[in-house]
């Protein structure tokens, strides 16, 4: 015969797990809830950085001195000048298979306020062509984001990444303002990325997430049912 203590803590025990796995199965049931939450919000954020960007684009063409900063997406013609010894090559970049470098050259607007322009994207092995005779005309954009495990310095002209920062201490020159892609820089092919516009990626996760959160509701309701 069993022990009258065993067959009272036994029950107590199978109990206490059952409570202790309802309060795990909650927690990740609030978790994943969190995550659809916050996918949701950075695809309504990218929405709206969407439409700010298709209201920029309708603005008709101007010219730019300086002064109050133009919101990414908006297209300007530059006033001022080149500063082809202080340019940078973004490297490695790759297009289509093939090697190659971002080529970044500064811009002082009339102001004194320095711009980094991407001027395209520019082969491996291929000549760097001369700046464009007229005044450019640019896409404004946000500063790219990039992830470092530790410092990058550049070596020579050659960035790892697009870095404000970075170039200040190494051109010894004001901290840059803004950062665009021109538009009419020939012999160079110019990509503006548009990272606003995969929006439906995060509602996608969204209701990935939101998914699971229904089915461990479901899971931790019939497992609780079964523990009264």
């Amino acid at each position: 015969m069993g022990s009258p203590a065993l067959a009272t803590i036994q029950p107590d025990t199978s109990i206490g797990r059952r409570r202790t796995a309802l309060l795990g199965l909650g927690t990740l049931v609030l978790l994943t809830f969190v995550l659809g939450a916050w996918q949701c919000q950075r695809g309504l954020a990218k929405l709206r950085l969407a439409a700010a960007a298709s209201s920029a684009h309708q603005q008709p063409l101007r010219n730019w001195d300086g002064g109050t900063l133009p919101a990414p997406g908006q297209r300007l013609r530059l006033d001022g000048n080149w500063l082809p010894a202080l340019t940078l090559l973004i490297t490695p970049r790759s297009r289509q298979g093939q090697s190659g470098a971002e080529v970044v050259t500064p811009f002082r607007l009339h102001n004194g306020s320095l711009l980094l322009i991407n001027r395209g994207w520019l082969a491996a092995g291929k000549a760097l062509p001369p700046l464009p005779a007229v005044q450019p005309t640019v896409e404004m954009a946000a500063w790219p984001r990039f992830i470092t495990l530790g410092p990058t310095p550049p070596e020579a002209n050659r960035f790892q990444h697009v870095d404000p920062a970075a170039f200040a201490r190494w051109a010894n020159a004001s901290l840059p303002v803004a950062y665009a892609y021109a538009l009419n820089a020939d012999g160079l092919i110019v990509d503006v990325p548009h990272a606003y516009l995969n929006a439906d990626r995060h509602f996608a996760y969204m209701a990935s997430w939101w998914g699971m959160t229904l089915a461990g509701a479901l899971l931790w309701w019939r497992f609780r049912r079964g523990t009264r």
